[in-house]
């Protein structure tokens, strides 16, 4: 059998980026609302005095930027770990066909689920650690009964790969169905 792979940690990157650049965008907007022109200072708190205003600036400051770190370690730290175990070779293997397999289906949330091997992996589209996190629904290609072969570390998933029938094999396959076709026309 010949396995292809649809989703490897190291292929794809840090795909967790998004988050900490939402802080970082908030980070600047109120950062100009903290440290801007004077007419932009308390902007948001118009109806407020302007010494107010401006604390309550410099807390939403300082909870953004906290907020934007917090993230940003959490995801690269989480993303450089799975990275590094799969290059150790620390990581568990399973390989089988996908049982209970339980897809997110459309306007849901949650997580989406399969088994194997008695091995059974979760995930969600809206996940912050790194790892397989692809629904059913945002394109992932895995379906009841389907071989595959799964490298993971605790509950995140490394590595996917689908089992794809060897080409040679199909092409004998072939020859001898039509061989056997011919033949028994021949026979006739």
């Amino acid at each position: 059998m010949i396995y292809k792979t649809i989703f490897d940690i190291t292929q794809i990157g840090y795909e967790q980026w998004r988050f900490p650049a939402i802080g970082l965008v908030l980070t600047l907007v109120v950062g100009i609302l903290v440290f801007g022109p004077r007419s932009f200072q308390g902007l948001p708190y118009f109806w407020l005095p302007k010494r107010v205003a401006l604390f309550l600036n410099r807390v939403g400051f300082v909870v953004v930027v906290l907020w934007t770190v917090i993230i940003l370690y959490a995801t690269l730290q989480s993303y450089i770990s799975v990275r590094n175990t799969l290059a150790s070779g620390n990581y568990s293997t399973v390989q089988g066909h996908i049982t209970d397999f339980k897809p997110l289906l459309q306007g849901r949330t949650g997580d989406e689920s399969f088994t194997v091997q008695g091995k059974t992996f979760s995930y969600s589209d809206h996940g912050l650690i790194a790892g397989f996190n692809k629904t059913k629904r945002e394109g992932n290609q895995l379906k009841e009964g389907m071989e595959v072969r799964v490298t993971y570390i605790n509950d995140k998933i490394l590595r996917i790969e689908i089992a794809e029938p060897m080409k040679d094999s199909i092409s004998r396959e072939t020859e001898k169905e039509e061989h056997e076709i011919g033949g028994a026309k021949g026979s006739e």
